[in-house]
């Protein structure tokens, strides 16, 4: 009898919480996540068209690349982590991953590495629909391994979207929105800078406080 009714008053508390999370329009506590990005990546950037809708990679020039023209390459990362949300619009993420070039290029070769990311970030919630915006100062992605590729890196911008459960115990995000975002990684040892152009999709599943 005393289970059922530790059961039962664990159960209230769990719907307290989300109602007034629901309430407030906020979510609280921790989700473990599952995603892939892919990226198509320039050092020398992109042009944009049909209104940003388009990005095509350049070369060392400013010209569209052509078929013949190796300077961009495509990479993909498949992570897991653990989001945290703050009842303020603010929270933070850890994730680990692997990271691998699926098309090599004149500055990197195909390869395979571990990574890691961390980042905070400030989020908004109305009507099921989450928005994160990354805060930049705090993004590194770093490269535990020895092998070729640069230590780590850092970026100028990254913008979350996503819709929420009614329970608030499932969260799908998509990176960018509904159009391609142009994202400057900055590179440490050796000192460079690259440009990326991404698009993925992570889902969240509600973990605890």
């Amino acid at each position: 009898m005393k289970k059922v009714i530790l059961l039962m008053v664990g159960i209230l508390v769990v719907f307290s919480f989300f109602n007034e999370a629901m309430a407030g329009g906020v979510l609280v506590g921790k989700y473990a996540s599952n995603g892939t990005t892919v990226c198509l990546q320039s050092p020398y950037g992109f042009k944009s068209f049909d209104s940003g809708n388009l990005l095509h990679p350049v070369d060392s020039s400013g010209n569209i690349t052509g078929p013949g023209n190796a300077a961009a390459w495509t990479s993909i990362t498949s992570s897991k982590g653990v989001w945290t949300f703050k009842p303020n619009g603010t929270g933070s993420l850890q994730s680990e991953g692997i990271f691998t070039i699926l098309q090599g290029s004149t500055t990197y070769s195909p390869y395979v590495e571990s990574n890691e990311t961390e980042f905070q970030f400030t989020y908004t919630l109305s009507n099921g629909v989450l928005a994160i915006t990354v805060i930049p100062a705090t993004y590194v992605t770093s490269f535990p391994g020895t092998g070729p590729p640069p230590t780590s890196y850092s970026i100028d911008q990254r913008i979350y979207e996503g819709n929420v459960s009614l329970d608030y115990l499932n969260i799908v995000l998509k990176y960018p929105g509904p159009t391609p975002i142009l994202e400057k990684r900055i590179y440490a040892n050796p000192a460079h800078t690259n440009y990326a152009s991404c698009h993925g999709e992570s889902v969240l599943v509600y973990i605890g406080p």
